[in-house]
């Protein structure tokens, strides 16, 4: 027996596979499953309403390829222009993708720059930035890490002043 939910506003329909026997489950269990298809359900709707406006979006970049003075004469092509707009949203969230990326590893190599130090804010002039010197952070820790025998445990202080102990494997 298939069961639709029907009030999923999505272009696909969402079936649900009823079980051959039944098995009691404890409400709270049930409640739980609930609450978290609800949550799930809630986002799918937030990104159903994102990846439509992201489309809306790329759908007048495309549009606008007709106003160019080069293309102005030409008779625009919905079908053209529909084409045009997924492929502007499919880049729209590479670039996306990749530059919440970016901020994220960003964020790391900043991190690992508090341990290092003043060096890793001090450019090679001698001038301290207010942010680290990234390109610097590799050398630096390969400095860090020179004289540690491999396998022998090393002390790092934590950006909460914990200690971390690590072995340097080469």
């Amino acid at each position: 027996m298939k069961l639709t939910h029907e009030e999923a506003p999505m272009l696909e329909e969402i079936t649900i596979e009823a079980p051959e026997s039944w098995t009691w489950v404890p409400t709270s269990e049930l409640e739980a499953l609930k609450e978290r298809i609800a949550a799930l359900e809630a986002d799918a709707r937030i990104k159903a309403a994102n990846a439509s406006a992201q489309m809306e979006d790329a759908l007048q970049e495309a549009a606008q390829c007709w106003c160019d003075d080069e293309t102005r004469g030409i008779v625009m092509d919905v079908r053209l222009a529909h084409a045009v707009a997924r492929r502007i949203a499919g880049w729209r969230s590479c670039a996306a993708h990749h530059a919440n990326g970016s901020d994220l590893y960003r964020g790391l190599l900043d991190k690992c720059a508090e341990h290092l130090g003043p060096a890793a804010y001090t450019a090679d002039d001698g001038s301290v930035m207010l942010d680290p010197v990234r390109l610097k952070i590799p050398e630096l820790v390969a400095a860090a890490v020179k004289g540690a025998p491999a396998g022998e445990p090393v002390e790092f202080k934590g950006l909460n002043g914990e200690t971390i102990v690590a072995r340097m494997v080469r």
